[in-house]
C-alpha cells in the first residue's frame, strides 16, 4: 500500500485550519496537495450531504437536495448577497442520476427558476423536474451534437434516481443570480459570468469545484460543462487551476474547450439555454470557424474522454 507522504498530525492540522475558515484552494496550494486528496481527508461529518464515500474513499452522490453548507459556515440563513449586493447567492443545493456517474452533466448555477422549483419541492420531494427545466430537447440536441446520448428522445427518462450512467447538477450548486441595472436579479449569462468573477462568488465557486469534483468517483470519465462563451471558459479555467493546480492541463489542439482536472476530461459546450444566442451556430455552423468549431473540438474531447471516436453512451 502507498504511504502517504503527510503524518496523521499534519492532515489534523490542514483540516483544523479549513474549520477556522481557510477556503480549500487555498489550502491545497500552500500544502501541495490535490483537491482530490483534501476532500478524501476530511471526515464524512464535515463534507456535504447527503454526499457519502464508499470504501475507497470516493463520492458516491446521492439523487434530490443536498445538505451542503460548506460556504455557510458562520450564517444560519439560506440567502446572502455578495460582492457589494451585485449577486444573490440561494443555498439550495441539489443532484440527479447516478450515484457514481460515467459522465457528469454540468450547468453554471439554478437560476430563479429553478431555484424557486427547488424551494416549493421541498415540500411534496418531487424534484425530478427541476434540472434544465423549460429547454431539455435544447441540451438533448447540444448533448448529441457531440456525440453523447444518440438514441434518446426524450431526457426526462434519464434524470431520474434510476440512472446509472449520467450525473446531472451545476458547477455552483447553490443557486446564483446577479444585479441587472433595473435592481432586479438575473440568471443570463450576461449577470452570471460576471458574478463568478467577483471575490466572493469566486471564492465559492472554488470551494464547490474542490468539494464536489475534486473527490469524484474514479468511474467519472467526462465533465460536459454547458457554456462555451469566451469569458465563462477563463473563468472556469482560472478556477480550476486554483484547486488542482499541477493536476490541471491544458489540451494542446482543443483548449480551451477541452481540458484534464485531475484524472478525467472536461469539455465545454454551447448552453442550451433560449437566451444563448449561439446555440443554433453551435449545432449547425462551419466546423471550421466560431461555434461550429467550437462543437467539433467539444466532439473530439468527448470522444478522446470515453475512448471511442462516436458515442453510444
Amino acid at each position: 500500500m502507498k504511504r502517504s507522504r503527510f503524518s496523521e498530525e499534519r492532515i489534523i492540522g490542514i483540516l483544523k485550519e479549513h474549520q477556522a475558515g481557510i477556503e480549500a484552494k487555498d489550502l491545497c496550494r500552500k500544502h501541495g496537495i490535490s483537491a482530490g486528496a483534501f476532500y478524501r481527508s476530511r471526515p464524512s461529518t464535515e463534507q456535504s450531504k447527503p454526499i457519502n464515500e464508499n470504501f475507497s474513499g470516493e463520492q458516491v452522490m446521492e439523487h434530490g437536495p443536498m445538505g451542503c453548507r460548506l460556504c455557510w459556515r458562520n450564517s444560519e440563513k439560506d440567502q446572502k448577497f455578495c460582492d457589494n449586493e451585485q449577486s444573490k447567492v440561494v443555498n439550495d443545493p441539489g443532484y440527479w442520476g447516478a450515484p457514481a456517474p460515467r459522465v457528469l452533466i454540468l450547468g453554471m448555477s439554478k437560476g430563479n427558476t429553478q431555484s424557486d422549483a427547488m424551494s416549493k419541492s421541498w415540500k411534496n420531494g418531487d424534484y425530478d423536474y427541476i434540472p434544465y427545466m423549460g429547454f431539455r430537447p435544447r441540451l438533448l440536441n447540444v448533448l448529441q451534437a457531440v456525440g453523447l446520448l444518440p438514441d434518446v428522445e426524450n431526457l426526462d427518462s434519464r434524470i431520474k434516481k434510476t440512472e446509472q450512467t449520467y450525473g446531472w447538477a451545476s458547477i455552483l450548486r447553490c443557486s446564483l443570480t446577479g444585479r441587472k441595472p433595473d435592481g432586479s436579479y438575473g440568471a443570463s449569462s450576461a449577470q452570471v459570468i460576471p458574478a463568478m468573477r467577483r471575490q466572493e462568488v469566486n471564492g465559492w465557486l472554488t470551494e464547490c469545484i474542490a468539494s464536489h469534483i475534486g473527490g469524484l468517483s474514479r468511474r467519472t470519465q467526462l465533465v460536459v460543462l454547458l457554456g462555451n462563451d469566451d469569458r465563462y471558459m477563463r473563468v472556469v479555467g482560472k478556477a480550476m487551476k486554483d484547486v488542482f493546480g499541477r493536476e490541471y492541463e491544458e489540451h494542446p489542439a482543443l483548449s480551451p474547450v477541452v481540458f484534464r482536472a485531475g484524472p478525467r476530461f472536461f469539455v465545454h459546450v454551447g448552453h442550451p439555454s433560449p437566451l444563448n444566442g449561439t446555440f443554433r451556430e453551435f449545432l449547425e455552423g462551419d466546423k471550421n470557424a466560431g461555434q461550429g468549431k467550437k462543437r467539433e473540438m467539444a466532439r473530439l474531447g468527448v470522444a478522446g474522454a470515453l475512448g471511442k471516436l462516436s458515442g453510444r453512451i
